[in-house]
């Protein structure tokens, strides 16, 4: 009866066999930014496998910071455990009836901060400007795209290495600026709107004849009138204006106020 017990206990050990150390070799991927996107990467060695083998394996595994368990299946040698959060996970693999293999992995976690600002566009005079903050694995790699008006195709217009860059000459549309510090990758979708203006007639003062005397008995006769316009912006910003008298440029300026008087002497 003792020998019966023994060799009972025997055929159960080995149905739950320990694999060898180096069956299976493990990587990780951090979570970026809290985002739930940490990666274990597996490869599992079939020389080490030492009994005939059939996909797919079961995985389970535990992430022994927080409790959280969960599983699932592979039909590869090689694959990666997705969509985790930081911290230190138990995983284990079950390779048929005959092989448990249990490792520990942890899941690092970086952080990349892109912050940014954009000016309104009029004649494609609008501008980003963007800075870049992470754990301090410089350079940041950074690409610019605009959308083709009219599709969800984006373009490369600018890329580079920096910790912040400034782009002028920006055209109304959408814009997509992806970051990398090589750990961890962002994406933002990034609008530059049109400047939106309204030009108000004030006043009108029509012309009139006007006759000035001059010193040694001369008399000049000239006109003038009274222009009067208000221009409102939807950032509030100065802006570039011309005016024309008879199809002529009569008067430029640079950012003035935005009120304007013009008297007309011909």
């Amino acid at each position: 009866m003792n020998k019966l017990i023994l060799i009972t206990c025997i055929l159960l050990i080995h149905n739950v066999n320990v694999c060898g150390q180096n069956l299976i070799a493990f990587t990780s991927t951090p979570e970026c930014n809290e985002s739930e996107n940490g990666v274990i990467v597996f490869s599992i060695d079939p020389a080490q496998l030492e009994q005939d083998w059939v996909l797919p394996f079961d995985i389970d595994f535990t992430n022994l910071e927080t409790g959280d368990n969960d599983g699932t299946t592979t039909n590869s040698l090689d694959g990666t455990i997705d969509n985790l959060v930081h911290g230190e996970y138990e995983v284990e693999f079950s390779l048929g009836d005959y092989c448990h293999y249990t490792d520990n992995v942890t899941v690092g976690q970086v952080f990349l901060d892109v912050e940014y600002s954009t000016t309104t566009s009029t004649c494609c005079s609008g501008s980003l400007t963007a800075t870049f903050d992470g754990d301090d694995n410089l350079p940041y790699e950074y690409s610019l795209h605009m959308r083709v008006a009219g599709s969800q195709q984006f373009v490369l217009i600018e890329e580079g290495q920096a910790d912040n860059i400034s782009v002028n000459n920006l055209c109304q549309g959408r814009y997509r600026l992806d970051v990398s510090n090589g750990e961890c990758f962002v994406s933002e979708l990034i609008f530059v709107n049109n400047e939106e203006f309204s030009i108000d007639l004030v006043d009108v003062q029509h012309v009139t004849d006007c006759n000035i005397e001059l010193g040694f008995g001369g008399v000049i006769t000239t006109k003038n009138g009274l222009l009067e316009v208000e221009v409102t912006t939807s950032s509030g910003i100065g802006f570039n204006y011309r005016w024309k008298h008879n199809g002529e440029l009569y008067r430029s300026s640079l950012r003035g106020t935005r009120r304007y008087d013009l008297i007309y002497i011909v």
